[in-house]
């Protein structure tokens, strides 16, 4: 792609790129998601969440059908953390209940969707 500006022309070159562009989110399923669609959290997402309890603190995972790595933030698909999360739309509120622990809701503040090349 060739730039070429004359003298006292500010282009940005970032924009002149995005001038054309559409974005289309498209699913796990290779089909474009509708804007009436709301994006929601599958396997190998990356979510923001909070606890309502402490709001401050923001968590973020990534669900896998893997190996857990808690350190990392990498959970296995079948944590309860990532069964409350599963199917989950950003804002949305859950409830996640451990036996033998408290409840704790949960809201989802961002899903990133893992990029595939």
């Amino acid at each position: 792609m060739d730039f070429t500006f004359h003298k006292n022309e500010s282009i940005n070159p970032a924009e002149k790129l995005m001038e054309d562009v559409e974005v289309i989110w498209v699913g796990r399923n290779g089909n474009p998601i509708e804007d009436s669609e709301k994006l929601v959290v599958q396997v190998g997402d990356h979510i923001t969440y909070i606890d309502l309890s402490d709001p401050e603190v923001k968590n973020h995972v990534q669900i896998v059908s893997g190996q857990d790595n808690f350190e990392a933030g990498i959970i296995n698909e079948t944590r309860p953390l990532a069964q409350a999360l599963l199917d989950m739309a950003e804002d949305d509120e859950v409830e996640l209940s451990v036996p033998g622990r408290p409840i704790h809701s949960l809201k989802i503040l961002r899903i990133v969707k893992e990029r595939r090349v």
